[in-house]
């Protein structure tokens, strides 16, 4: 059965929606389409219905529908190429302020002693990687999963960005997990529209920027 975090004091409410219910359900659904999403439908489906109307369920609601009505054969052919082919919409995070350089290598042991500290083991994936801070921030530690996301605010609104150009339904999901962080700020917002013309920094010549001019209005 799929874990929604229990509501407490120190969980945040969006649109009165606990966030880390928010986070569960964005970590399963953002993962490589597998069976074992497809067994936890009817819980997807009943923490979807407990959601409060709002934009948050709205983008959550929209890319459901689009999972349930999609085959499998589509789901996983659109996620291999927005997510595995397009660079400029990976999923794992450092990649945005590090590109392949070597300076990332470090970034990701940073990372991954950040997990150990709040009890978080991992056993496959990077620690950069999207669905998994999304599950810390779920059902390990709600504080260190969300100062995770917020570290790497940039790098999620850039994927946002970059699905959205690319009309992936995937990034409905990114919407609603945008709408749980903190709202950008001026500096931020600067760094983004840099980021977007010139891409990852110290990148390779030649790398695709993130999105088109029009994004940088």
């Amino acid at each position: 059965m799929i874990k929604i975090g229990r509501r407490t004091k120190a969980a945040a409410l969006i649109e009165g929606i606990d966030r880390r219910s928010v986070f569960s359900f964005c970590s399963i659904l953002l993962s490589y389409p597998s069976p074992w999403q497809k067994e936890l439908e009817p819980d997807l489906k009943k923490s979807l219905s407990a959601f409060n109307p709002g934009s948050v369920k709205d983008n959550l609601e929209t890319f459901f529908h689009y999972w349930l009505e999609t085959s499998e054969y589509e789901l996983e052919q659109n996620y291999v190429d927005h997510f595995d082919l397009a660079k400029k919409s990976s999923l794992y995070l450092t990649w945005y302020s590090y590109g392949d350089k070597r300076d990332r290598g470090q970034a990701l042991v940073t990372l991954k002693q950040q997990y150990r500290q709040a009890g978080f083991e991992l056993e496959e994936e990077l620690p950069d990687f999207l669905p998994a801070i999304l599950e810390l921030a779920a059902h390990s530690c709600e504080e260190a999963g969300i100062a995770l996301l917020e570290e790497h605010r940039i790098g999620i609104e850039l994927l946002r960005l970059s699905l959205i150009n690319q009309s992936c339904p995937h990034a409905a999901l990114l919407e609603a997990i945008c709408l749980c962080l903190k709202p950008l700020g001026e500096s931020t917002s600067k760094r983004i529209s840099y980021l977007i013309a010139q891409g990852p920094p110290n990148e390779a010549v030649g790398l695709e920027p993130f999105g088109p001019p029009e994004l940088l209005k």
